[in-house]
């Protein structure tokens, strides 16, 4: 399973694996600074980490757009405020770690990577998607 290798606001060196499987579902939602259907699902994407998190889900949340735009990333997640961490992709690495890790190739944001609660892929949706589908997925 390949990787997707991000930095926290604070420049830190993470990766993705590193931050789902712990026995809940991860969704990962991969968002821009120039993405208006991104801020239009961010509050319930918000919701839905609110919902779950103590039981059987978690958000992240990854800005593809470089820490060259920190200053902009920061600017709307102080906006919308999420208690779920957000991370940043450099544009350089985070295409081809995109496709090696889910095996498509990435299209557009928003994009989302659901994670199965031992850390596999389970399905990965670009653009908008519904909190009925989110709801379905996690109570398999």
């Amino acid at each position: 399973m390949g990787d997707i290798r991000l930095q926290s606001l604070t420049y830190q060196d993470v990766l993705l694996n590193e931050q789902v499987n712990d026995g809940k579902f991860t969704l990962v939602m991969i968002w821009s600074t120039d993405c208006v259907p991104c801020e239009q699902q961010k509050p319930m994407i918000q919701a839905f980490h609110d919902d779950y998190s103590a039981t059987q889900a978690n958000v992240i949340g990854i800005a593809n757009d470089g820490m060259e735009m920190l200053d902009r990333i920061s600017e709307l997640l102080d906006k919308h405020t999420p208690n779920y961490p957000n991370f940043v992709a450099s544009p350089k690495t985070f295409y081809s770690d995109f496709e090696i890790a889910t095996g498509k190739k990435f299209r557009a944001t928003p994009t989302y990577i659901m994670y199965d609660p031992d850390g596999n892929v389970a399905g990965v949706a670009a653009g908008p998607i519904t909190r009925e589908l989110l709801d379905k997925v996690v109570a398999q």
